[in-house]
């Protein structure tokens, strides 16, 4: 049992950056479950699997795990699980641009984190809404999501502080509410910097190009693009090299340095295909 909770607890720490390495570790897990002929554990083993599928860009193994999961977690009447899964679904949708369908699954979670009183897992769903009605330009909905999420992650969750600020600061950009946008991305930096949030660390400097471009600060946008990209190179992650390079593609090209700006480009397609589409 122990070695079970230190196997996720190494592929927590590394599923953002190493999803790979995080992936080693739960299908560990699930063979320790499964030796232990426990199905709750072999739940939780299997939805960290999912996860560290998401990260890594694979959408349908991910969607097959937390399938999966959901479905040992029901049989031992693991609400809470049943519920993250759900959760999950919606993700993974939102992933794959379908907006709707993860705004779907999302609001279908929430009435099980309200039925266990469970604030620290709110906060998830209510950051998942806001970003996906960010994505669909709604954005006063996505305020008022992220705000709800923000408040609860000060008390309960603060390791999601940092991109429910972000996701806050980029719908303020969207809506070129840029001083907005640029107070709550600072803050989100500050948040990850202090949790060695690398992921989070990487979206704000992303944002922090844009918002640079827009006050004209051309050397400035850069280099934190390039502060991004450096940090996507070493990560396993195909979500954020498309998301960074895209944006150093972007800044590249605006300086006039269009042969690199290309080459950036092209990685931006080629992770971004990369991202394998669920059925």
């Amino acid at each position: 049992e122990e070695r079970f909770d230190l196997l996720l607890s190494l592929a927590a720490r590394f599923i953002y950056d190493q999803p790979g390495r995080s992936l080693a570790y739960t299908r560990e897990a699930i063979q320790v479950a499964e030796q232990l002929k426990d199905t709750g554990r072999l739940a939780v083993a299997l939805n960290r699997t999912g996860a560290s599928y998401w990260s890594q860009g694979n959408l349908q193994l991910g969607l097959t795990h937390f399938r999966q999961s959901r479905t040992y977690a029901e049989q031992v009447k693991d609400i809470e699980l049943v519920a993250r899964n759900i959760g999950n679904f919606g993700i993974i949708y939102s992933g794959l641009g379908n907006q709707e369908a993860g705004i779907g699954y999302y609001r279908e979670a929430l009435p099980y984190f309200f039925q266990l009183q469970n604030k620290e897992r709110i906060a998830e769903p209510y950051n998942n809404l806001g970003n996906a009605f960010k994505e669909l330009g709604r954005y006063d909905s996505a305020e008022f999501y992220l705000k709800k999420a923000v408040i609860l992650g000060q008390v309960h969750r603060p390791d999601m502080m940092p991109i429910s600020l972000f996701n806050l600061g980029e719908t303020y950009f969207l809506q070129k509410r840029y001083q907005e946008a640029s107070l709550y991305n600072d803050s989100a930096f500050q948040r990850a910097a202090s949790l060695d949030d690398r992921r989070g660390m990487l979206r704000t400097y992303q944002l922090g190009a844009e918002l640079a471009l827009v006050d004209g600060e051309d050397v400035r946008a850069e280099e934190l693009a390039r502060r991004a990209a450096s940090m996507a190179d070493i990560s396993q992650s195909g979500e954020l090299k498309y998301i960074a390079y895209q944006t150093l593609a972007k800044v590249l090209g605006q300086n006039g340095q269009y042969e690199e700006a290309y080459r950036y480009q092209l990685l931006h397609t080629t992770y971004k295909d990369s991202v394998q589409m669920a059925e």
